[in-house]
């Protein structure tokens, strides 16, 4: 999806800086910031970095789209290790909060700062055997109302929480697996 994302904007015109982990930087511009995305949110320097970069580009729109996640385990409650769900609500849940407290810090008095956080459908529907993941969006979803209630008298920020539905993408791979069997 994140891709996806790219490509819509490089189609537009539109400057972006792509925090990503996984995709390459396939332009001589520095479009995308090389980062894991729990790190990034607990690293100073590494965020510093950053807004190096975005500061850069005199646009006076900012927009974060927090699209960063990770299916996470798929069993029972009794079957997946902490560990493993542990690491999905850090990615999915926790790093994009994080990122939208150290957006808004940044960015909400000077810029109009819109933020897209990505919920899925997890955030919808009862999930069973995806519990990891359902948590995490369906409080992502929560979240990014919250924030709208929070930051209502900011006339320059608005956040959206948004469905995109099933797309056939590598993270879902291991789901169409499971089905078939």
């Amino acid at each position: 999806l994140g891709a996806k994302f790219v490509e819509m904007l490089e189609i537009n015109d539109q400057r972006y800086i792509g925090i990503s982990r996984t995709l390459e930087n396939k332009n001589d511009d520095q479009t995308t910031f090389p980062a894991d995305i729990v790190n990034l949110t607990n690293d100073k320097v590494l965020q510093e970095k950053l807004f190096q970069r975005v500061a850069a580009e005199t646009a006076e729109h900012i927009i974060l789209i927090n699209n960063a996640a990770v299916q996470g385990p798929i069993g029972s409650l009794l079957e997946v290790s902490f560990e493993e769900i542990d690491t999905t609500l850090q990615i999915n849940l926790i790093a994009p909060m994080r990122l939208c407290q150290i957006f808004a810090h940044r960015f909400i008095k000077d810029k109009v700062l819109t933020i897209i956080n990505i919920v899925g459908g997890g955030a919808a529907t009862c999930q069973p055997f995806y519990n990891p993941y359902s948590v995490s969006k369906a409080g992502l979803a929560r979240f990014t109302e919250n924030i709208a209630r929070e930051f209502a008298d900011f006339e320059n920020f608005q956040t959206f929480a948004v469905t995109p539905g099933f797309l056939k993408t590598s993270m879902h791979d291991n789901t169409l697996t499971i089905g078939k069997n």
